[in-house]
């Protein structure tokens, strides 16, 4: 009989995009072995949401593309 282990490294990455100190949209992200395994967004106000798609999109794509930075 073989016993073995196998290590994961996991690490939980966060993040709240506010609009005028009001949040708006907020992130969540598992990253395991320094690849994004999922990312959640809850909206939280829909309609700051609305007013800001544009700017609070691009804020959710330097998020996603700061998670290849965590190991």
């Amino acid at each position: 009989m073989a016993v073995t282990i196998t290590q994961t490294q996991k690490t939980i990455v966060t993040g709240n995009i506010k609009v005028d100190d009001k949040s708006v949209v907020f992130l969540n992200a598992t990253v395991s072995d320094g690849v994004m395994e999922n990312i959640t967004q809850n909206i939280q106000d829909k309609t700051l949401y609305a007013a800001n798609k544009s700017a609070i999109e691009t804020k959710i794509t330097q998020f996603k593309n700061s998670l290849g930075n965590q190991s």
